[in-house]
């Protein structure tokens, strides 16, 4: 059963409890009625500790995920130094080919790129023009009620907040 479904049988319990003739109160039901609310309630406040826990083991993965990059990082900038190490060895002996049977070290000429020397000369041909719209002007304008052709406000939607709260066992 999810939490639709018991928030259905909870209505109709409290339907149910109460004859709409004559406003007789059935009291089991009414007990019954109050202890479906509070499984409602905790169901709800297990699924935002899970959501908590869930969270916190993402965040506990963002960091790892950090330190993983930063090793990445120490690792490929190791493998340049290296490379650097071994072009200026080979460069300052003369050889161009050092070789066994498992690894080949050889310079080779890499494909010619361009320099951008002073990219204000660069003639618009040449160049790259990205428009992007500037959401926070627009935002302003229209909330001045300025007309903006291809933008409207679109109304933010309500978010679940969950917190942890030191409260001891209050429900």
């Amino acid at each position: 059963m999810n939490l639709f479904e018991l928030e259905d049988q909870i209505e109709q319990m409290y339907n149910d409890a109460i004859d709409p003739e004559t406003g007789e109160v059935n009291m089991l039901k009414i007990v019954t009625y109050d202890k479906m609310q509070e499984r409602f309630s905790d169901i709800v406040l297990g699924l935002a500790k899970k959501t908590k826990n869930i969270e916190a083991e993402a965040e506990a993965l963002k960091k790892f995920k950090g330190e993983i990059a930063e090793r990445q990082k120490r690792l490929e900038n190791r493998s340049i130094r290296l490379k650097e190490y071994i072009q200026g060895a080979m460069d300052y002996s003369t050889k161009k080919l050092v070789r066994d049977e498992f690894i080949t070290c050889k310079f080779a000429k890499n494909p010619d790129s361009v320099l951008i020397v002073d990219e204000a000369k660069i003639p618009d041909d040449y160049m790259k023009i990205e428009k992007t719209p500037k959401k926070e002007a627009i935002m302003k304008a229209l909330k001045r009620d300025e007309e903006i052709p291809g933008a409207s406000i679109k109304a933010g939607k309500l978010s679940l907040r969950i917190s942890i709260t030191n409260t001891g066992g209050q429900k």
